[in-house]
């Protein structure tokens, strides 16, 4: 299942509405595409915002979510998460036009956190989204459609980097029909 952003909001700045696919989020600007690379892997806002070309090994497809000085991360567990293709492609064009050590920075300045926030509501008021979003929806959407795509709740759990299966389980709800299909699999020959 291929999994689109909402054209709407790389639609955001009123130019013309393109697809989404990572070479023109690329060449969009920092907002854009830490938003497009929150989705893409479904870290969390401190997380992305503290993410530094350090802690990403483009080769190995790979980045490092840790606590550093100035940000601790949830629960204070290093993790590794995997890269996709997009990702990887999207971080090759952030870190070959780098100006500091963040992946995503404002002036060569760290991106505060308060700032994205009302950044992405202006984006979702202009696009005419439900007010209600915020950058944590986005790492909502990315567990979301990994568990469309059949993406087991545990790897889910892995990803995010939750404590417990618990606090994924919110998104269990979402294969119910695909549990009816997997049912109806089993043939034993009753008639």
């Amino acid at each position: 299942m291929k999994m689109l952003l909402p054209a709407s909001i790389v639609n955001y700045n009123g130019t013309k509405r393109h697809t989404n696919t990572a070479d023109r989020c690329t060449k969009s600007t920092t907002k854009l595409s830490q938003f497009t690379l929150q989705t893409f892997t479904g870290l969390r806002r401190g997380e992305i915002l503290n993410l530094k070309f350090s802690d990403v090994d483009l080769d190995r497809k790979i980045a490092q979510i840790q606590s550093s000085v100035n940000y601790r991360v949830k629960a204070g567990k290093r993790r590794i998460i995997p890269l996709s293709d997009q990702a990887v492609k999207l971080l090759e064009a952030r870190k070959a036009n780098a100006r500091c050590q963040y992946v995503f920075d404002y002036k060569g300045r760290q991106i505060l956190g308060n700032h994205v926030t009302h950044v992405m509501k202006k984006f979702v008021l202009k696009a005419g989204l439900d007010k209600r979003l915020h950058p944590h929806s986005l790492r909502h959407s990315h567990a979301t459609w990994l568990v469309m795509n059949r993406v087991s709740i545990y790897e889910v759990k892995e990803l995010l980097g939750h404590s417990s299966v618990t606090m994924t389980s919110r998104y269990s709800h979402l294969v119910s029909s695909e549990l009816h299909d997997a049912v109806n699999r089993i043939d034993v020959g009753m008639e």
